[in-house]
């Protein structure tokens, strides 16, 4: 079955900048028609890399779980703390996203289901 990959990509902020650069390049006395060619490469390298990193925030993001409390090997955690940000290092270089942190009923040490979860590749679907 063929996904519909550009129906997703136009909902990215950094895809909708790399559209306008690329219809803008094309207007005849455009500052970005002005381009040269290693100008419009080193700026189609910056907005692409910018997609990329999107895409994978957005991806990594799946993994989180957004409930009160979850249970692991039969123990209660709490949700300590919603919406955290994080910087992960991807193999394009680092991408911020937020995640859900769950505590243990009584305290101790936090957990974080999307990094369990991405580890695994079990997102929420």
């Amino acid at each position: 079955m063929r996904q519909d990959t550009t129906s997703s990509l136009s909902g990215l902020a950094s895809f909708a900048k790399l559209a306008r650069f690329l219809e803008a390049r094309r207007v005849p006395s455009s500052e970005e028609s002005e381009l040269n060619f290693e100008e419009f490469e080193v700026c189609v390298s910056r907005l692409s890399h910018d997609l990329e990193s999107e895409i994978k925030a957005s991806e990594l993001s799946r993994y989180d779980v957004e409930v009160s409390s979850i249970s692991v090997n039969g123990k209660l955690f709490r949700k300590c703390l919603d919406k955290e940000p994080k910087r992960y290092m991807t193999a394009s270089g680092p991408i911020t996203v937020q995640r859900c942190l769950y505590r243990p009923q009584g305290g101790g040490k936090s957990i974080c289901p999307l990094e369990f979860r991405a580890s695994r590749g079990t997102a929420v679907r």
